[in-house]
């Protein structure tokens, strides 16, 4: 997999590498896949 990054905004929606809904479904918050 490639890295992906997940960040949180400062509006708190979250700025994601991957698919919105991928991330979501994977229930990521500021983790980093390697």
């Amino acid at each position: 997999m490639a890295k992906t990054r997940v960040s949180q905004g400062a509006n708190g929606r979250y700025k994601v590498t991957v698919p919105k809904g991928l991330a979501e479904a994977m229930d990521l918050d500021g983790k980093r896949l390697e």
